[in-house]
């Protein structure tokens, strides 16, 4: 007779909830008073030893630990170095120790001399062969990589934001995205932020993002700065503003606002004039977009324009004018209207401002030909017209795609 497979009668995920209970009475077992913390405290500075619950409490509680022996004037290093084990106890048991060593190494990422000890208790007392808990195997690969616990986890951080699998290495390291230390790999990210945006994944820029909303002010600005003075660098080379992500630019603008519009004069006020240029030009480029890709859905005059950019200071649109697009220079307005049939348009930039083009009841001075510096149908071959006409004006073209 065949054997029956009870396993399979199992309810669903029933490992798994045995854990979480496990896990729930552990929790409840180190949550003790702080007599008792203090209590054990005094044992092992006695020389006494420590049976591993009790060991297990000193480490949940090691912040609290940590308190009291400052005023005992004795180093939180020295004190877990001196902490021994009960030998009556299997030593198999002391393996239960291990999330609370670990945990404490996240607490204490940044005292090298701490971790240190915490490694030291680990090699002495606890036997990892053949462990295959899962905190054994974080455990190990941090031990095996030989590396400060902050600089194992800025690495593996590195690899996860690379392969978009940040939550997931969070979680296997049990590092929460309320720690301390994760908020210290966030900084580190972005002060190394052009690294990372010169791998040109969206996934990557969108965590990037995420992160200016959890940092520091002056950490966020200082990214910023860096960033932009990198699409600073790589717009000189060939004026091509989509170098820029949109998502991080419209996170800089989200905090900083336009510089020559709606923002207060000190929230740019330790920027550059290149760095506030570029996120001028890249405003503009996103103003053509949205005119001439959504409102007018004409691409190729958008193509046209955008390679303009660098001398359009402002962009506005008017839809009940035949839907006009009108670009203001240093000493020019352009116009184009969205509607098929009409030419392009240029005057003096005293011909007209944006006030009084916002008061017409009609387009008939927009599109009066003796005011104008000239005047240009979309039809033949008319971007090498334009092209021609407007370096006549001033206004040349790096690059021409």
């Amino acid at each position: 007779m065949n054997e029956i497979n009870f396993k399979k009668f199992y309810p669903v995920n029933l490992e798994k909830k045995k854990d979480e209970i496990n896990d729930f009475w552990n929790q409840i077992f180190k949550e003790v008073r702080d007599e008792k913390i203090f209590e054990l405290i005094e044992k092992v500075l006695r020389n006494k030893s420590l049976k591993v619950d009790e060991v297990i409490i000193l480490l949940y509680n090691i912040k609290k630990v940590d308190e009291y022996l400052i005023r005992k004037n004795t180093e939180l290093s020295d004190f877990i170095i001196s902490i021994k084990f009960d030998l009556s106890e299997k030593k198999e048991k002391r393996k239960e120790c291990l999330m609370d060593i670990y945990q404490a190494i996240v607490s204490y990422y940044n005292k090298n001399e701490v971790e240190t000890a915490l490694n030291f208790l680990v090699e002495d007392n606890i036997d990892l062969k053949k462990e295959e808990s899962e905190i054994a195997q974080v455990y190990q690969e941090y031990s095996s990589s030989k590396k400060d616990y902050i600089l194992f986890l800025y690495d593996e951080t590195i690899k996860a934001i690379k392969n978009n699998k940040l939550k997931e290495t969070l979680e296997k390291f049990y590092v929460s995205e309320e720690r301390e230390v994760f908020s210290y790999i966030m900084e580190k990210v972005l002060l190394d932020i052009v690294y990372y945006v010169k791998l040109e994944k969206p996934y990557i820029e969108q965590i990037l993002a995420d992160f200016f909303d959890r940092v520091k002010h002056e950490v966020r600005i200082e990214s910023f700065k860096r960033i932009l003075n990198y699409y600073v660098e790589e717009y000189e080379e060939d004026e091509d503003i989509s170098i820029c992500s949109r998502v991080i630019m419209e996170k800089i603008h989200e905090y900083l606002k336009d510089p020559h519009k709606n923002s207060p004069k000190w929230q740019w006020g330790d920027f550059s004039e290149a760095q506030i240029e570029i996120m001028r030009i890249w405003l503009v480029s996103a103003d053509l977009e949205k005119y001439f890709s959504i409102e007018v859905n004409d691409k190729v005059r958008l193509q046209f324009w955008r390679r303009y950019i660098k001398y359009i200071k402002e962009v506005r649109y008017f839809e009940r004018l035949k839907q006009a697009i009108v670009m203001l220079t240093d000493e020019h307005l352009f116009i184009e209207f969205g509607e098929k049939g009409n030419a392009a348009y240029c005057y003096k930039k005293d011909y007209i401002s944006f006030s009084e083009i916002n008061n017409l009841s009609t387009n008939f001075r927009l599109k009066s030909r003796p005011n104008a510096e000239f005047f240009m149908s979309h039809s033949g071959n008319w971007e090498v017209k334009l092209k021609s006409t407007l370096y006549r004006l001033g206004y040349s073209v790096k690059v021409w795609r």
